[in-house]
Formats: C-alpha cells, structure tokens, sequence
C-alpha cells in the first residue's frame, strides 16, 4: 500500500491557478529511494491511479528528484508527460539592491503583462496549462495584492516611458523566497532585465536572512532554465503529470 510504502501524497485544491486541472493527486518522492520506486513503480501507479479515481480527482502529479536519471523515460512509459521544473539558489553572501528599480504597489499594473505570460505557458504546455482566457488574473491580483499589504512578498518592476516592460514577484513561502512571477516584455528582452530582477531577488532574499530563493519553470521553456542556471540556479526536482480525464 502507499502508506506501507511511506510515500508522500496529498489531495490538491488549487482556487487560484493557471493549472488546467485545479484538483489533482500529489505525490512526492523526494525522500524515497530510487531503487525501490523503480522496482516497484508498475503497483505504485495502479495504485496512484486507483486512489485519484476514489477521489473524483482529474490529474495525478510525481514530483521527484532531479538526479533520478532515467525515471523520467519509465514516467512516460505509464503515459505521464512533463510538467515542471523545481529550481533553487543558495544565498550566503548580501547583494546590493540594483538602482533604478521600483516597488509595485498596485498589482492591477501587472495584468497585461501577466496575461502574456499565462499565454506563453499555454503555449508550451496546452495539456498542463490552462488557456489565458479561462484563468482567473483578477482573483489571482487580489491574492497578490493582500500578500504584499501583509508583507508578505514585494514585486519590483522596470519601466520605460511610464510602461511598466518587465516585472519580478517574490513571495515568503516556507523557509525561502519564491520567485512567482519573472517576465519581460517581448518587445524589451535581450537588454538584460532579467538580470537586473533577478539581482533585486537576491537582495531581497539576504535582506530578510532568507538562504534559499526558488522557483518552479514549466518543463518546455528550455531558455528559462538556461537563464536560471546561468544566475547559479540548481534543478532540484521534476513535477510530471497524468491527466485520467
């Protein structure tokens, strides 16, 4: 059984999402032993899947570790596609904050760039991703809005002519720092915003002693994660999915 087998699995209830499916069954394998999930991962499956039907739940989500090579190709053999990528940095030293960047107050100024890149993951992913029209960004503005009246979380934005082009979102979440959003506008990439927001982010990481800022990137956005690794991010994990409806 999956308790016996002491795996980690919890039924999600996402409200607020730019997920297809907002109920899904989560499984973690981040402490398990490789071996013996890749012994034992045919009745480990049946089971996952019999427990989601139970449940009335659409979608079946495996997070594992990064460093499993070859789970991922077993994963697509049990029809499972690829979802995310979980990436991380440590930060041990203080970044000085980069000039020229302000503080978003009002997250209603964020909602045409938000729309692109929800349009984006769509793109990459129509499976895993909901379609942009169909996302709820107002919901999603006020949770951010309230977050950040609580202190609990900043958004710096870049701007040129009084429009805002490029944006990053950090969230205390845990014991780190969560990068929800990074986006640049289309039209302004290639300039090395991402550069600059990614330096705010390590800022703001060592002001407040954090030692950890991640993020999750969906699987197909191969740029991203180069950008990622290139600012000293680590692939710690891999999300992979099965949709039963």
């Amino acid at each position: 059984m999956i308790t016996n087998a002491s795996i980690k699995y919890s039924v999600r209830h996402s409200k607020i999402t730019d997920l297809k499916y907002k109920d899904y069954l989560k499984i973690d394998l981040s402490n398990f032993s490789y071996g013996k999930i890749l012994k034992n991962f045919g009745n480990y499956s049946a089971e996952f899947i019999e427990k989601a039907k139970k449940s009335n739940l659409p979608q079946i989500q495996i997070k594992f570790p990064y460093r499993w090579n070859g789970f991922s190709e077993i994963l697509k053999k049990f029809n499972y596609d690829t979802g995310l990528i979980f990436v991380e940095k440590n930060i041990t030293k203080t970044y000085l904050p980069p000039e020229h960047l302000l503080e978003i107050k009002d997250t209603i100024i964020l909602k045409n760039l938000l729309k692109k890149q929800q349009a984006l993951h769509y793109k990459l992913n129509t499976k895993f991703f909901e379609k942009t029209k169909k996302f709820d960004l107002d919901s999603y503005l006020k949770e951010l809005q309230i977050n950040y009246e609580k202190n609990k979380g900043i958004t710096y934005g870049i701007y040129e002519k009084d429009k805002l082009i490029a944006f990053i979102g950090l969230e205390i979440l845990g014991s780190g720092i969560y990068i929800n959003e990074l986006f640049t506008d289309d039209k302004f990439r290639g300039r090395g915003l991402g550069k600059i927001l990614m330096q705010a982010g390590f800022n703001y990481t060592a002001k407040l002693n954090f030692k950890k800022i991640w993020t999750t990137l969906a699987a197909q956005n191969e740029s991203a994660l180069r950008f990622y690794q290139a600012r000293g991010f680590k692939p710690i994990s891999k999300l992979f999915y099965i949709n039963l409806v």
